[in-house]
């Protein structure tokens, strides 16, 4: 808050202002599709649309996902659901149109875990 609120602050990198998304998934028994569509306002920046999909398979153990961002950026990564509990995810994004000198990217682990209430 207190960054909108003075006009002087300095930061290492600027934030997200607004973000709104929109995705519907389609399914069903061998496979599910679910097209995604993003739209970001970052401060400082030019406002950003990312379009893609992701696409899961058997009964979604596997899931990959393909994304385009209107930044010179793509995304891709790969989800794999061990024992209806846990799912891995690992994701790599390509630099931007900016940054292609200096990286390469990044590449991201993530582990999720489902928590279900008992009925």
């Amino acid at each position: 808050m207190k960054t909108n609120l003075r006009d002087d602050q300095t930061s290492t990198a600027d934030y997200g202002m607004y973000y709104v998304a929109a995705s519907y998934k389609f399914q069903n028994l061998q496979f599910s599709i679910t097209p995604k569509a993003v739209y970001r306002i970052v401060k400082n920046f030019d406002s950003m649309f990312d379009i893609g999909t992701e696409v899961g398979t058997l009964q979604n153990q596997i899931k990959l996902l393909g994304m385009y961002h209107t930044n010179g950026s793509t995304s891709a990564g790969i989800a794999y659901l061990f024992q209806s509990k846990f799912e891995i995810l690992g994701m790599y994004n390509s630099a931007s149109k900016g940054l292609n000198n200096y990286t390469a990217g990044t590449f991201e682990l993530g582990l999720q875990m489902r928590v279900e209430r008992k009925k």
